[in-house]
């Protein structure tokens, strides 16, 4: 298990839906504090059973305000060398 370290100046807000549930707002929030998904998504259910219009009203807010988290390609070089070829572009 990687450990991440805290930097409050270099934590950036966003939403996650490629490992979020519906929009990915826990997962983003989970990720930019360091706390668990589980954790999170118990939270929000607490949140919902307790303070249900205020939660599904802030829930679908945040969903649409947060930006969402830029995707990253980590796949070999062949791999990125082949898609820049078949789309036409001079190999780097």
């Amino acid at each position: 298990m990687t450990t991440r370290s805290y930097d409050p100046f270099s934590m950036r807000l966003h939403r996650d839906p490629e490992h979020g549930l519906i929009m990915g707002v826990c997962a983003g929030l989970a990720e930019t504090f360091g706390w668990r998904v589980a954790a999170v998504r118990l939270a929000a259910l607490l949140a919902l059973v307790f303070f249900t219009m205020e939660t599904l009203l802030l829930y679908v807010v945040a969903g649409l305000i947060m930006p969402r988290k830029r995707l990253t390609y980590h796949g070999a070089a062949e791999s990125r060398l082949w898609r820049t070829r078949s789309r036409g572009r001079p190999a780097p």
